[in-house]
């Protein structure tokens, strides 16, 4: 069926490091689009503030349906769902709630793991400024993108894994890493058969840590080869 509406995704861009988007959220958004058959423009941006006029909380994704924008990841997978016959929603109640919980989980709790080993990790430090700071001139890049980082650490203080160190913060990301791989299918998708919200949740998350960005974090995910195996089967089948 020749598709009659126009979409527009709204990102951060242009593709990196074999990312169709530096932003794990954006990744998420086009991975749903490429499940649905669906096919649609980009608009590329550097930062999220250049598309705040799409969008209340001045934040991407987002996702101008004829003309509309949908602004969240959550909310345009939902709207998806309304314009091709194929669905990321289990029809089974049970599977269905566990997929939204997954979704919802990756959102809120692992999301934060990938700014954080981009831009706290000493460890990446070196990838952050290559990535982040090309264009700066070169007699600046020995000190000022430390000093940029060190205010944003300032500015992020309350957050968790500043206020708990380094250490402890990702000794608790191997933990969550160890409980995926123990839940992580043997074959097939996350809940069942199909690939649902919980695959498209999930996915962009970790796969978005699988990179030159944060090296140590993507070796800490090939240890794991139930999780690094199901990574690449949704890679797989969302490309």
């Amino acid at each position: 069926m020749e598709q009659a509406i126009r979409l527009e995704l709204c990102e951060l861009g242009p593709d990196a490091h074999g990312l169709e988007s530096i932003s794990p959220f954006c990744l998420k958004v086009h991975r749903a689009l490429k499940f649905h058959g669906l096919s649609y423009e980009r608009r590329h941006a550097m930062r999220p503030s250049e598309h705040k006029h799409l969008s209340r909380t001045g934040q991407v994704p987002v996702l101008i349906i004829d003309g509309k924008p949908v602004g969240d990841s959550t909310a345009i997978i939902e709207a998806l769902e309304d314009l091709s016959s194929k669905s990321l929603v289990p029809a089974d109640l049970q599977q269905r709630t566990e997929a939204w919980f997954w979704e919802d989980y990756a959102d809120q709790v692992l999301g934060l793991y990938v700014f954080a080993a981009r831009w706290f990790d000493d460890r990446n430090l070196d990838a952050l400024i290559d990535e982040q700071f090309r264009p700066m001139p070169g007699f600046l890049k020995p000190w000022l993108p430390k000093l940029i980082r060190k205010r944003i650490l300032k500015h992020m203080s309350s957050m968790e894994f500043i206020r708990r160190g380094q250490h402890d913060y990702w000794r608790t990301f191997q933990e969550h890493l160890d409980r995926l791989e123990d839940r992580a299918p043997e074959s097939g998708f996350w809940v069942g058969d199909a690939l649902s919200v919980a695959d498209i949740g999930l996915f962009p998350i970790l796969h978005s840590l699988r990179t030159q960005l944060s090296q140590w974090q993507m070796q800490e995910i090939a240890k794991r080869p139930k999780l690094s195996a199901w990574l690449d089967r949704v890679d797989a089948a969302t490309q």
